[in-house]
C-alpha cells in the first residue's frame, strides 16, 4: 500500500498492489514432494549397498590392505549420502508440519557426555581436544533423541570447521528457567552476514577456509526446528578467525 500526494504532500489517495502466491505455494509443495519420494526412494539401495559392503569387508583377508582402504572409502561415502537422504526427508517433514517431538524430561548432561565421548575419536584424527565440562544442572523439557541429533550435529560442526589442533567444549549454565548449553570452538568463525544466514535450509559458508568440508546445509536448519519445537531457542557467537559458539536453550522441568 502506497499513499498518493499532492505536491502539498496532502493525501488524495492510495495505491495497493495484491500478488496472488497461489502459484509459488503450489510449486513449493511440489518440490517438497519430488525431494520426499526421491529421498525416500534412494534409502533402501543406499541400506543395500552398506550391507553388501560389510559382507565384502568381512571375507576379505586383513593381509589385503588396499582392498580393505577401498571398501572402508565406499563405506564413507555411502555413510554420507545415507546422511545426505535422511536429512532431506527429515527437512521435508519439517516443512510439511510432519515433525513430531514428544516432549519429556531429559538429562542433558548424560546425552552431551556419551556424544562429545564418541564424538573424540573423530577429534583426534585431527588433533583437537574435545572438553566437556560436565556440571549439576536440572532436566529440561525436550525430546532425548531428537536432542541427541542436535548435540550430534553441533559437536560434529565444531570438529568439521576448526582446524587442526583445535579444541571444542562444551558446557552448560542455568539462567533463569532454562538451561542454556554452549559448543565453543576455535574454528574458522563467522562473519555478521553468515550468522544471520547460518540456520537457513540449504545453507553453507563457502570460503577459502571450508573449501573441502563436506555438508548439506541442512543440519542447522533442522536442528533449529527440533528445538523450537521443543519449546527451546538456539542461536550463534562468532567472530572472523576467532572461533564461534553455538548455544541452546530449553526450559527447565521445575
Amino acid at each position: 500500500v502506497a499513499p498518493i500526494t499532492t505536491g502539498h504532500e496532502k493525501v488524495r489517495g492510495v495505491v495497493a498492489t495484491i500478488q496472488d502466491i497461489t502459484t509459488e505455494k503450489e510449486l513449493d509443495k511440489v518440490k517438497d514432494e519430488f525431494v520426499y519420494v526421491v529421498a525416500h526412494e534412494l534409502g533402501n539401495p543406499i541400506f543395500a549397498i552398506d550391507g553388501y559392503l560389510s559382507i565384502l569387508d568381512e571375507k576379505i583377508k586383513k593381509s589385503d590392505k588396499e582392498t580393505k582402504d577401498i571398501l572402508s572409502s565406499a563405506k564413507s561415502v555411502n555413510q554420507q549420502l545415507s546422511s545426505l537422504v535422511n536429512d532431506l526427508l527429515e527437512a521435508v517433514r519439517n516443512e510439511q508440519g510432519q515433525l513430531t517431538c514428544e516432549l519429556d524430561s531429559i538429562d542433558l548432561v548424560s546425552i552431551f557426555k556419551e556424544v562429545t565421548s564418541s564424538a573424540s575419536f573423530k577429534a583426534k584424527t585431527k588433533e583437537i581436544k574435545i572438553n566437556y565440562l560436565e556440571s549439576k544442572i536440572p532436566k529440561v523439557i525436550g525430546n532425548e533423541q531428537k536432542i541427541r541429533e542436535v548435540a550430534t550435529n553441533l559437536v560434529d560442526n565444531a570438529i568439521k570447521y576448526s582446524p587442526n589442533k583445535g579444541s571444542i567444549e562444551v558446557f552448560h549454565e542455568i539462567e533463569g528457567k532454562e538451561v542454556i548449553t554452549h559448543v565453543r570452538d576455535t574454528g574458522y568463525g563467522m562473519s555478521a552476514e553468515e550468522q544471520e544466514k547460518l540456520f537457513d535450509k540449504f545453507y553453507r559458508i563457502k570460503n577459502e577456509d571450508t573449501k573441502g568440508v563436506s555438508g548439506t546445509g541442512l543440519g542447522l536448519f533442522i536442528c533449529r526446528q527440533i528445538v523450537e519445537k521443543c519449546g527451546g531457542r538456539i542461536w550463534a557467537e562468532s567472530e572472523k578467525g576467532k572461533g564461534s559458539t553455538i548455544s541452546l536453550s530449553l526450559r527447565k522441568t521445575k
